[in-house]
């Protein structure tokens, strides 16, 4: 691993750890050097404040979790690595997602979620052509659909387990999606 990476990562589990004892608005950079054993010049040389650091995080577990996962599979696969990933680290999220202020979650979610639903679609349909407007339509559809279903599962407190969660939403979305396919 990088010094850089290696970096971040400590900052990381530090405020990962410190979001575990106190919400994030009242944690400081100074009590995240502090915990990482980094100081306050190493943490502004790679994020701007500490919602940049979330930002961080958010982005690199997300493009982690599904990288790691065969594209070849089903896409529930993906979700459910997603979600454990989400859940190991529950203190951190529901802390982050009930924090007022700047928040790409959604975003960062939204962005690789719509890249599996375009691969997902791809596959499924085949030899069956539809247009481009209808395609972004679909691929946004369950793109969002996914990306706001999982934000409120967090915010709920994860009460579902990853499994009975992604069954839910594979259920739903492999349904929907094939009726769709099969009438273009």
């Amino acid at each position: 691993m990088s010094k850089s990476k290696n970096s971040k990562m400590l900052l990381a589990s530090a405020l990962k750890e410190l979001m575990t004892k106190k919400k994030l608005k009242n944690i400081t950079i100074q009590e995240i050097c502090q915990v990482s054993n980094l100081n306050r010049r190493t943490f502004y040389y790679y994020f701007l404040d500490k919602q940049d650091l979330v930002n961080w995080i958010y982005k690199d577990e997300i493009i982690k979790s599904l990288s790691a996962v065969d594209p070849k599979k089903h896409w529930s696969e993906g979700t459910l690595v997603v979600l454990n990933g989400l859940k190991e680290n529950k203190a951190f999220y529901l802390n982050a997602l009930t924090t007022e202020g700047q928040n790409c979650f959604a975003e960062c979610l939204f962005e690789e979620t719509l890249k599996n639903f375009h691969t997902l679609i791809n596959n499924l349909h085949n030899e069956k052509h539809f247009d481009s407007e209808t395609y972004d339509f679909v691929t946004k559809f369950y793109a969002y659909s996914f990306t706001y279903m999982t934000i409120d599962w967090i915010k709920a407190g994860m009460v579902d387990t990853p499994e009975v969660f992604t069954h839910r939403l594979s259920e739903i979305t492999d349904l929907g999606l094939l009726n769709f396919l099969d009438q273009q």
